[in-house]
């Protein structure tokens, strides 16, 4: 809350609620993302495929962070990750690594294209961090 005088008060709201793509491979996580996600302060849009994911980022400008499994091989429909960025240099992305084994660990989170690496299993809270560790 924000002190406007001895007697007015005003509640500081955010600018623009940031935009959040989900983008997984695996149904329940990108149901389960999506749930957590709603749950926090953002715009959230769920995406099934590399096409719709693309659209809505097209739509949305970079002012969004991508939130997806899997970053090696690319979407159909998208274009890799690090392309993807040098399109869009303000896009963030948080890649969702499977574990020790997994494509993000193994190349790192630059060469896949993800700003953040949250490997699995992760809390809501990891996720917020990774999301907010991007901007």
């Amino acid at each position: 809350m924000i002190l406007a005088g001895p007697s007015k008060s005003i509640t500081a709201v955010p600018r623009h609620r940031p935009r959040v793509v989900v983008l997984c491979a695996e149904e329940r996580l990108r149901q389960l993302l999506t749930y957590w996600l709603n749950s926090m302060p953002l715009d959230v849009t769920t995406a099934t495929n590399g096409r719709s994911a693309a659209d809505v980022l097209a739509r949305h400008g970079g002012e969004a962070v991508l939130v997806t499994d899997r970053t090696l091989p690319p979407w159909p429909g998208l274009p890799p990750l690090p392309v993807l960025k040098q399109q869009n240099p303000s896009l963030r992305i948080v890649g969702i690594d499977g574990g020790a084994a997994g494509p993000m660990q193994a190349h790192g989170p630059s060469l896949s294209g993800a700003d953040v690496t949250v490997t699995r299993p992760f809390s809501r809270l990891a996720l917020r961090r990774s999301i907010l560790a991007t901007g």
